[in-house]
This record gives C-alpha cells, structure tokens and sequence, in this order.
C-alpha cells in the first residue's frame, strides 16, 4: 500500500514549488533583458554613446518617478518601516566599509587599486539591479523599500565614494566632490516623497498617474543597458584576476547572508528583513567604473571587477532568494 503523502510533505512541497518559480520568473524577466541588451550592443544597434544617454535617462528620470510614485502610494502602516530603513541605511554601509577595509588588505592589490576595491566590494548596483528585482518580486512593497534604501546609496557614493575615488592615483587627474552632485531629482525625488508620505498628503491620480507610467520604463530599461554594458566588457579580463572573485565573494554572498541572519534576529522573518537582504547582494555598482574614469582612476579593474560580480549575481541572487525561503 503506497503511503500518502502528509501536509507537511504536501505544504513543503508547494513552498519549495512556489519559491522556485517566482526567483525563475522574476530572473527570466531580468536576463531576457539583459541578452536583448547585449544582443543589441554586439550588433552596433545599441552603443556607448547610447548606453551613456539612456542611463542617465533612468537615473534623473524614470527611476525618480518610479520611487515617488511608490512612495507616496504606500499606506500609513508602513512608516515604522520608514524609520527602520533610514536607520538601517546608516548602519549597513558603516559595518560594509568596517568589514571591507581589512578584507581588501588582506588582498594586497597595488595601491593605486586600493580604493577602487574598497569601492566594489560596498556599493551596489541598486539602480540597475535592486529596483528591478525588487520590483519583480515585492511589487510596489519593494520599490518602497528599495527607494528610500536608495537614498543612502546616492548620499555615500557621492560623499565618501567620490572622496575615495579622488583620492586615487591615475592619468586623468583629480576632480574636487561638489556638494551639488548630491542634489538632483532622485535624491529629491525621495525627500520630497517622503515629507508627502509621512505628513499622509494624497497627491492627486492625475499627477501620479503619468509618473508611475513613465516609472515603469526603469526596469526593462536598466537591464538592457546592463546588458549592453557587460558586452563591452573583455571576457579574458573579467574572469582572470583572482581578486575579482574574492569581491564577488564578499559582495554577493558573505556580506547578503550576515544581514540576513542578522536582521532576521533583529526584525524577524518577513518582506522588510528579505528586502534589505536582497539590497545589500546586489552586486558591484555600475557607477564605480564611472567614477574611476571620470576622476583619474583605475578604471580596468574596476570595469572588470564589475562586470564579473554583475554576471555572477544571476546565480547568487537565486540562490539567496531561496534561502531566505527555506530558513
């Protein structure tokens, strides 16, 4: 007589069911997106120059409205959450840079590289990867989340970041930060969103309306400019420095499980704990070759650096996600 299966096996069963196709959706989306960009670079169709105006199309653009849109929709019960993400902001990049400094060392890259590491291993591709992915699989719960997240990225990688950069030595120069670099319409965007939010004003459907329209457009958007990015990248560098790897490592494996056994201690299981998570595994942010560019830096490494973590994440990402599932 063949034993029937209990509700345990049959619930476990349709929890590992239903993890697996929501990562396989939201990641078939993603890399769809990302091989029509690089299909598209390969055959000139797609090219720096364009990479470079439809970037900064998403950034002062379409991701702005995007993060308003989502959090001036939010519901009121969701401002203790505010104040968590804004504190636990700080907290993340103060314990990544605590951590990376000394991993960095222990790599040993010439010191003119230095910074350009340090770089890498703490600041991720949030625009590119963590609001398409979150918005994939939490919706409008993960814009939210993710955008006020994004705050912090855009006031470190333009403080410290950009001092860090400077301070590195190349052929290009150095540049001076400029306090202004830190306003523009995603960091207003956000401040203003968030006075609306927590003063609960309803902005009118006829304002929001076309902006969570043009919103949409980021994320199919970011990944075919990722993937044109990745094409223009030299496959022999990007897999032959061990260096790479070992930021890849910390980037999107040491560093995303930590917080998320950590968080889960602090807030419990949940979509806050499993949001921040997926914030802290995104991988090495695009903006960090552009910067060692723009200031004189080390701008092969940190290119390469970027386009391998940035491959490698599609497995990690996964990964992550269904172990944040079955824990």
């Amino acid at each position: 007589m063949t034993r029937q299966p209990d509700s345990f096996e049959t619930g476990c069963f349709y929890f590992f069911r239903r993890t697996i196709m929501v990562i396989v959706s939201a990641m078939l989306k993603i890399i769809v997106a990302l091989a029509l960009g690089y299909f598209l670079f390969k055959k000139n169709i797609l090219t720096k120059q364009a990479n470079a105006v439809m970037s900064k199309l998403i950034i002062l653009a379409t991701c702005p409205c995007m993060v308003f849109s989502s959090i001036v929709s939010m519901g009121s019960e969701y401002k203790k959450d505010v104040v968590i993400l804004l504190i636990a902001g700080v907290v993340i990049y103060v314990v990544l840079f605590l951590i990376a400094f000394p991993v960095v060392k222990l790599m040993r890259p010439p010191k003119e590289s230095f910074n350009t590491y340090l770089c890498m291993i703490v600041f991720g591709n949030v625009g590119f990867i963590g609001f398409p992915l979150a918005s994939s699989l939490y919706g409008a719960l993960g814009v939210f989340y993710i955008g006020i997240l994004n705050f912090h990225f855009t006031l470190f990688a333009y403080t410290i970041g950009m001092t860090l950069m400077t301070g590195s030595k190349g052929e290009g120069g150095k540049k001076k930060f400029d306090i202004k670099n830190l306003i523009n319409t995603g960091t207003v965007g956000v401040v203003i969103a968030l006075i609306l939010y927590l003063c609960e004003v309803k902005v009118p459907a006829v304002i929001l309306a076309p902006l969570d329209f043009i919103g949409q457009l980021t994320s199919p958007m970011a990944m075919i400019v990722l993937g044109g990015t990745l094409a223009s990248y030299s496959l022999k560098k990007m897999f032959g420095n061990w260096r790479y790897y070992i930021v890849s490592l910390f980037k999107l494996l040491v560093f995303p499980v930590i917080a998320f056994f950590v968080l889960r201690a602090i807030l419990g299981p949940g979509d806050l704990t499993s949001l921040i998570t997926i914030y802290v595994a995104c991988p090495t942010a695009t903006m960090i070759p552009m910067m060692t560019l723009a200031y004189g830096g080390d701008w092969e490494n940190a290119s390469s650096g970027t386009g391998l973590c940035t491959i490698l994440s599609l497995v990690t990402i996964p990964a992550l996600w269904f172990l944040m599932g079955a824990v």
